[in-house]
């Protein structure tokens, strides 16, 4: 079950667990997405943290790309 149910709900700073609970995919396809794609990502020592705006521009731009 999704812990988010909008992108409102989201918080400002992601983790890789938050992403993974939006977008309804387990924790290890999130890290293999994220090591895929061009999602917007901050590194911080272990953690893997995706600021709210960038990740909604990246599903908003790539959602448009699916559309074509």
């Amino acid at each position: 079950m999704n812990k988010y149910s909008s992108l409102e709900d989201l918080p400002s700073s992601l983790t890789v667990l938050d992403m993974a609970s939006y977008l309804g995919i387990s924790r290890t396809h999130a890290y293999n997405l994220l090591a895929d794609t061009d999602i917007p990502r901050l590194r911080l020592g272990d953690r893997i943290i995706i600021p709210k705006n960038l990740f909604i521009d990246w599903i908003e731009s790539n959602a448009n790309k699916s559309k074509k």
